[in-house]
C-alpha cells in the first residue's frame, strides 16, 4: 500500500539543504495535510504546511537548521475518513 502522504524534499541521508529549508512532497487523493515538524534531538520546530488543490505541500522551516546532526522531518494529516496519517524521513544537512 501506498503512502498517504509521501516526502519528496528532503530525502534520507545525508545532503545539502537549501536555505531555508523547504520540505515538499504530495498527499493521495482524500489526505489533508496540516503540520509538518523538524526535530533535532530534543528541539523541535513544528510549522503549517500549504497544500494546493493538487495534494502538493511544502513547509517552510526557515534559515535555522543544523548542520551535521541527526534530523526528522515528520509530516502529519488526516484521511478521507478523519484518521490521522503521517510519514517520515530522516536526514542530516551538510555544512
Amino acid at each position: 500500500m501506498a503512502d498517504p502522504i509521501t516526502i519528496d524534499t528532503p530525502q534520507g541521508g545525508p545532503q545539502n539543504c537549501a536555505t531555508p529549508l523547504i520540505a515538499s512532497g504530495s498527499a493521495a487523493d482524500g489526505v489533508s495535510v496540516s503540520t509538518a515538524t523538524l526535530k533535532n534531538g530534543t528541539q523541535t520546530t513544528t510549522v503549517n504546511v500549504a497544500q494546493d488543490p493538487f495534494g502538493n505541500w511544502t513547509a517552510n522551516f526557515g534559515n535555522n537548521v543544523p548542520c551535521g546532526v541527526p534530523l526528522t522531518i515528520t509530516v502529519n494529516g488526516t484521511n478521507s475518513d478523519g484518521q490521522p496519517v503521517s510519514n517520515h524521513v530522516d536526514f542530516s544537512c551538510n555544512c
